[in-house]
């Protein structure tokens, strides 16, 4: 079950849940549910006119990955309002070391885009980006009529 209208705090259980992570005051957040329990949830940060920053967790073995859901927490970053936001381009970053967030977000179809020395107290941080023509997760003919 998705969770809407909750963004402090699916957004504070996110962020608890990666290192370094902290809940800015425009940050949104879209929760998955287990009966009474989150088991993943998106957070939405960094907010500009084009573009806004994703970070997404979830309990190991939870089974909350499915193609609505996708398109769910993409549609809610490319529709055109009252939809979404209607940005042009989503952006994520991660730990260099974190390799299965990195595969993670690979397989979704972010693309790397580079890399910030020391941008984290003990690591480099590796910033992936996604345009919303290149989304296979959302409707195009939807973003097409922005």
């Amino acid at each position: 079950m998705l969770v809407f209208g909750h963004d402090k705090a699916v957004a504070e259980w996110v962020m608890d849940r990666i290192p370094d992570g902290s809940v800015a005051p425009d940050t949104t957040a879209i929760g998955v549910a287990d009966g009474d329990k989150l088991i993943a949830g998106v957070a939405y940060t960094d907010h500009t006119e084009g573009d806004v920053r994703m970070a997404v967790a979830a309990e190991t073995g939870s089974r909350w990955l499915s193609k609505a859901n996708l398109e769910v927490f993409f549609g809610h970053v490319f529709y055109p309002p009252p939809m979404g936001m209607g940005k042009r381009r989503a952006t994520v970053v991660v730990h260099q070391r974190n390799k299965k967030a990195r595969a993670f977000d690979e397989r979704l179809g972010f693309n790397m885009e580079g890399k910030h020395p020391k941008a984290f107290p003990r690591d480099d941080a590796i910033s992936y980006g996604m345009l919303a023509e290149n989304c296979r997760w959302v409707k195009q003919d939807v973003i097409r009529k922005r």
